[in-house]
């Protein structure tokens, strides 16, 4: 087990879950963020994002997500009195094409966050050929980021102060590239590097070189709506770029030789005051620990300036989600 690297550097980590049932293997308690958290890291801050965990099973279906946010906002105290990481933003799950009741939603899920809500989250990863494992492109809704109604909901969400993070594959990056330019106001956090496909028909070989060429010029479109951001994590997902194997266990030093140029590609092209680390916990511990990614970003930007680390690491997170209120 790796020792963390460079313990005084300032994190916020952008992006993790805590839940209940078991999504991918076991269930991740606020205790088990704040043990991973405090092995070494400075793990300042935090932005919990919603993964369809705790719904209400009562009232109407468009608040049941409410049920949700609610469970972070009284678990986030938990986090700091066992000396964690202050969960500072909450990204909650509301149907932006609710229309008139769009606002109801929001006031609720701000209610239930305690002055926490920072954004709302969408999930649009789809694979039209189907051979990326069931399960991936949950809640595709064709078209759904071209939908007026939902534009008009990311409009809300910008004029309320609120950010929109959105999950897609490679495949959908046009798509949010159309999206970020029709709602210029709203900042649009894109997760996990834009998750260019690694699995099924988008693996090994000249697919992997095409799926990559079509990622990059997205990611330099996209690079030129400043409206845009983009989150540095997902590595260890069963289905971007990368398969990691389950046996040996996987050292930060294979991360960064592995993934480095994928990530300074984005950072070089976005800048780094507009890139934002994440651990993407529990998800990408299938593949390694925390203290190991972490470690393997560090490694990955040694070559940047001390103020451009600071953006990366802990700076544009901050700035992007208001954590410092």
């Amino acid at each position: 087990m790796e020792g963390a690297i460079e313990p005084e550097l300032p994190i916020s980590d952008a992006h993790h879950h805590l839940w209940y049932d078991p999504l991918y293997d076991s269930p991740y308690f606020v205790e088990d963020f704040v043990a991973d958290a405090n092995r070494g890291h400075n793990i300042v801050r935090s932005v919990f994002v919603e993964c369809g965990d705790s719904y209400r099973t009562e009232g109407p279906d468009f608040l049941k997500s409410v049920g949700e946010t609610e469970r972070i906002a009284r678990l986030a105290p938990r986090s700091t009195a066992l000396g964690g990481p202050t969960i500072a933003g909450i990204v909650a799950s509301v149907d932006l094409r609710l229309g008139d009741s769009l606002d109801e939603a929001i006031d609720m899920h701000a209610l239930a966050a305690a002055g926490s809500l920072r954004g709302v989250r969408v999930r649009v990863g789809y694979d039209p050929t189907g051979t990326v494992p069931a399960g991936y492109g949950e809640r595709y809704i064709p078209d759904q980021l071209a939908d007026e109604r939902f534009r008009a909901g990311v409009r809300t969400l910008g004029q309320r102060g609120l950010s929109l993070d959105v999950f897609a594959y490679h495949l959908q990056l046009q798509d949010v590239l159309g999206l970020a330019r029709a709602v210029p106001n709203t900042t649009i956090v894109i997760n996990h590097l834009g998750c260019p496909l690694g699995v099924g028909s988008y693996g090994a070989g000249d697919h992997q070189t095409e799926v990559l060429r079509i990622w990059r010029g997205s990611i330099t479109e996209l690079s030129s709506t400043s409206n845009v951001v983009i989150k540095l994590g997902g590595l260890g997902m069963r289905r971007i770029i990368y398969e990691w194997p389950e046996t040996p266990a996987v050292s930060s030093n294979d991360i960064a030789y592995i993934m480095s140029d994928t990530v300074r590609f984005v950072i070089d092209t976005f800048g780094p005051n507009r890139c934002m680390f994440e651990s993407n916990f529990p998800v990408d511990r299938q593949s390694f620990d925390y203290v190991t990614i972490w470690n393997a970003f560090k490694k990955m930007t040694l070559k940047y300036a001390p103020a451009e680390r600071e953006s990366l690491f802990q700076g544009t997170a901050d700035l992007t989600y208001n954590l410092l209120g």
